[in-house]
């Protein structure tokens, strides 16, 4: 897959999500999506239940994200466990990141 497949994957099927790291404040489009794991919770919405727990970010190359950033997503809020830049050759061809729902009127 090039870099201009992936821009336009993540541009048609990505969700806008708010990327928030060293005081700066970025929208723009991402794959973010929950992590199955054992052991995790559920909780009950009017659609179904949803897993609580661990979530996957797969963004653009281009956006600089630290650990201690956050991301908000649907009126929710995430902060960063881990961040990852996936290489493709000499340059980085996504970032990887591993988030956690932050509990209401917590602060990053």
């Amino acid at each position: 897959m090039d870099e201009r497949t992936w821009k336009g994957l993540l541009e048609r099927f990505g969700q806008a999500v708010t990327v928030t790291a060293g005081g700066t404040e970025r929208s723009l489009r991402a794959f973010f999506h929950p992590v199955t794991e054992r052991g995790v919770g559920s909780e009950p919405t009017p659609l179904g239940v949803r897993p609580v727990g661990k979530w996957r970010y797969l963004g653009p190359p281009d956006v600089e994200i630290e650990e201690d950033g956050t991301l908000a997503w649907e009126g929710r809020t995430f902060r960063f466990l881990r961040v990852r830049r996936v290489p493709l050759g000499e340059r980085t061809f996504y970032v990887w990141g591993l988030c956690e729902e932050m509990d209401r009127g917590e602060t990053p």
